[in-house]
């Protein structure tokens, strides 16, 4: 928790209007992906990986899911979370490793939207996103087609900067 706020310590205080915007945006096209996938919501348990300010949970409340969490390792997204007007989901502090499936249940879609290429170990951290699988249940990824940054600490198990790159080849 200490790295996640020492990282973002130059960032403003406030999440200002224009990136929530931004993210709201970005969002509903997950969301459209998942609708043009014909993956039915209605009825079914969400778990957002990484949910970072909340607005994917939000955008998908209008599916109605019968439940929808978030896991997120940052204080300051979590606190933005819980004084958002409509934000009507539950957010845990932490990182997946940090809850057992008895805890927080089986999930029918688990998300990761631009959270693998933090992970240090992504195949061991796929595991534990598979162990809050339900049986039948789907796993959405997406991740950014960037280039490698040198800005790296191999020691943390989850970094704020990216650890893997995928790129579409």
């Amino acid at each position: 928790d200490e790295y996640v706020e020492e990282f973002q310590r130059g960032e403003s205080q406030e999440l200002d209007e224009e990136w929530a915007f931004q993210q709201k945006r970005r969002q509903i096209k997950f969301l459209s992906f998942l609708r043009e996938s014909d993956v039915d919501l209605s009825g079914k348990t969400v778990l957002d990986v990484g949910c970072g300010a909340g607005w994917f949970l939000a955008a998908i409340g209008q599916e109605n899911p019968s439940s929808r969490v978030g896991i997120e390792p940052s204080t300051r997204r979590c606190n933005y979370i819980k004084k958002s007007r409509g934000f009507d989901f539950t957010v845990l502090k932490g990182v997946m490793q940090d809850f057992s499936p008895d805890e927080l249940g089986k999930f029918d879609l688990v998300t990761l939207i631009g959270v693998l290429e933090h992970f240090n170990d992504p195949v061991s951290d796929l595991r534990v996103c598979r162990e809050h699988m339900s049986e039948d249940g789907y796993i959405y990824i997406y991740s950014h087609n960037e280039t490698p940054n040198m800005f790296i600490d191999m020691k943390r198990r989850i970094s704020l900067a990216h650890q893997l790159y995928f790129t579409p080849r």
